[in-house]
């Protein structure tokens, strides 16, 4: 690959319309997509921002904007007035957009599964969506999903529809079963039975991804592997893996990324995305700044990737494997810098009389939380993810040789559709021996 010296992406070299009506076959979804990464990547580039005003460095990262997107639009469909308005503005979407309806094509778009149980055969990736909607039947103050709401969501979201006693002994593990089959095993516990036993329902999706590289990667004998330096400027020496494929790069004087794909079938095109800033210190100032984390950043990164040329180059990444996970309170300063903290406000005129009967007790959004887990070898990705949204009665939950492109310092993530623009996962390595 010869060297690509590129100007800076700035807004003048953007599309007009935006990420979403330059690249996908989904015309009408184009806002859809849009609010989507919007709300993911808000969220990752917040939680950034406070941890490096706490911290002064940031750790490993890994969000779903598409997991995190579905939970919100799953509560968006059980609000009224003011509150549902709220949360359209909160995914800067059109008042009277069809939100559900373009969801729903979104995901059936995305949405895949194996083609074959041939043991040796070559695996196309898998997407898969799964949601469900659990209410609080214990006896002391049931609560009841409207008729009315759960037909819209079997509607646009298919979820599993559950009672559960949220008080009873080991309702808290169903929970975790649910979380842990629908992500293959790779998120195990999203719930404690204390916080459970304070929700009066829950929603849920778990968002999960199997994907092989096009090319397969080899390990690297520690000999010949390069230092990875970390996001504190420590040099380590860790499990490194390469490849030499034809892909997609860019450079510019900030930095470089690549497009690195999956193998496809049908309407698979994932592709892993690495962004690397040119220098720790860079990559200490776009964690900080957002810079990495910006729809704008994809935006033209996405489009641009999509008209370079391929080249054959030699791709040397770190093996990694860790979790992560976020939660928002009613009082945390991530809530209010996501302005979600009206959902939380039980003294505010938060209208959720849609999601339940006329029996119900009036409830507001006690918890929103992710789990996230990502593994990353020679053979491919397995990342996964589940956002719960919990009700309460009030705010009392408190928090629990060819040219090369080689990966060895700190660097930010996508999995992303390539036809798309539908970012699935993002986050950051600052250090890929942490776990």
């Amino acid at each position: 690959m010869k060297s690509l010296i590129l100007p800076i992406l700035t807004a003048a070299l953007l599309p007009q319309a935006g990420l979403a009506t330059s690249l996908h076959p989904l015309t009408d979804a184009g806002p859809a997509i849009e609010a989507n990464n919007r709300i993911g990547l808000k969220l990752a580039r917040e939680a950034a921002a406070l941890e490096m005003a706490q911290k002064g460095t940031l750790s490993n990262q890994m969000y779903s904007p598409i997991s995190l997107y579905t939970a919100v639009s799953m509560l968006q469909l059980g609000v009224s007035g003011r509150t549902q308005a709220g949360l359209t503005d909160v995914l800067g979407l059109p008042q009277d957009y069809d939100l559900h309806f373009n969801n729903l094509m979104i995901q059936d778009y995305l949405r895949s599964a194996p083609e074959s149980t041939c043991a040796t055969c070559r695996k196309p990736a898998v997407v898969g969506f799964e949601n469900s909607a659990w209410s609080n039947n214990n006896a002391e103050r049931p609560y009841t999903f409207a008729p009315n709401y759960l037909s819209e969501l079997e509607s646009y979201y298919r979820p599993e529809v559950r009672g559960l006693d949220f008080k009873a002994a080991g309702s808290a593990d169903v929970i975790n079963q649910w979380a842990e089959d629908k992500t293959h095993g790779l998120i195990k516990n999203v719930m404690s039975a204390n916080v459970l036993a304070q929700l009066k329902w829950v929603l849920m999706n778990a968002t999960y991804v199997e994907a092989n590289w096009a090319r397969p990667f080899s390990p690297m004998y520690q000999g010949e592997a390069p230092a990875f330096t970390t996001a504190k400027g420590q040099q380590i020496h860790i499990e490194m893996i390469e490849s030499e494929q034809d892909v997609a790069t860019l450079e510019t004087k900030e930095f470089s990324v690549a497009e690195v794909p999956f193998y496809e079938s049908g309407r698979s095109d994932l592709a892993f995305y690495v962004v690397m800033p040119n220098s720790v210190s860079d990559f200490q100032s776009w964690a900080r700044n957002g810079d990495a984390l910006d729809t704008t950043f994809w935006n033209s990164t996405l489009v641009s990737l999509r008209d370079q040329k391929t080249e054959r180059t030699r791709i040397v990444l770190p093996k990694f494997s860790f979790s992560s996970q976020v939660e928002l309170f009613g009082s945390s300063e991530l809530t209010a810098k996501m302005g979600l903290g009206f959902l939380f406000d039980d003294r505010s005129t938060v209208d959720f009389r849609t999601m339940g009967t006329a029996e119900s007790p009036d409830t507001v959004v006690g918890l929103i939380k992710q789990d996230n887990k990502i593994e990353l070898d020679e053979n491919g990705v397995k990342a996964a993810a589940v956002t719960l949204i919990g009700g309460i009665e009030s705010t009392s939950i408190r928090p629990e040789p060819k040219a090369r492109f080689i990966v060895d310092r700190p660097f930010f993530y996508a999995i992303a559709s390539r036809s798309t623009g539908t970012l699935i996962f993002v986050g950051a390595v600052a250090d890929p021996s942490q776990k």
